[in-house]
């Protein structure tokens, strides 16, 4: 397996969730590793992605992690985990090279998807049914953010399905929470902004790094300069 791809389930490990999950498209962003890479790690067995978000699940994690149930969190994305555990995962668009792209399939439309291509069809894919907008408890500025993501995802033909777009609200919910709903709405259309794919939570985090460490230099300037 090439090195790349072993540092990036590396990066993955120690991005994931305490149930396992992350945000793999982040991880790609933000340490540089590429597709191909993460493609890697799927055909092996070592990854499954969840959804169309590249939202991941790193499958050996129960196995090689313990987490004492008093500090344990659920991850946000737990309906796509318990789909999974079931045998229903969700099927995302972005597909792993080699043999996991014939588990988009079942194996009756495996039959037919054969069976199209031996009669020449050419007609294009019926395009997916955009779910209704959840109701949601935003305000104004990151409510209009919110519908633009929408509608950007919808251009890119990205557009979400119900449990992704379930698990984003409360994502969005978690962070706005955490950091503010203009940090959130501000987020949302720098990604857009960039063209990114989904929306880097990371940067949030980086931020307020950022700006502890600004808050740390002028108060070591200050004491310099005898300020207090």
């Amino acid at each position: 397996m090439p090195q790349t791809s072993r540092l990036l389930y590396y990066d993955l490990g120690m991005s994931a969730d305490d149930d396992g999950i992350v945000e793999a498209f982040t991880v790609i962003r933000t340490t540089g590793a590429a597709e191909d890479d993460l493609r890697v790690l799927v055909s092996k067995g070592f990854v499954s992605v969840l959804n169309e978000d590249m939202v991941s699940f790193i499958t050996d994690w129960n196995t090689n992690n313990q987490l004492r149930k008093d500090r344990y969190r659920p991850s946000v994305y737990a309906e796509l985990l318990v789909k999974f555990e079931c045998g229903n995962q969700v099927t995302p668009d972005w597909q792993p090279d080699g043999n996991q792209m014939e588990t988009q399939y079942s194996i009756g439309e495996v039959s037919a998807v054969q069976e199209s291509t031996a009669k020449g069809s050419k007609s294009a894919a019926a395009p997916r049914p955009t779910p209704e907008p959840p109701k949601t408890n935003f305000g104004p500025e990151l409510q209009v953010a919110f519908d633009r993501w929408l509608a950007y995802k919808k251009e890119r033909r990205e557009a979400y399905k119900p449990t992704g777009l379930s698990a984003l609200v409360t994502q969005i919910e978690h962070n706005a929470a955490q950091h503010g709903e203009k940090a959130v709405a501000e987020l949302i259309e720098s990604c857009m902004a960039n063209g990114w794919r989904g929306i880097i939570w990371d940067k949030l985090e980086q931020k307020v790094r950022e700006k502890a460490h600004s808050g740390n230099i002028f108060a070591e300037m200050a004491r310099e300069e005898g300020l207090f």
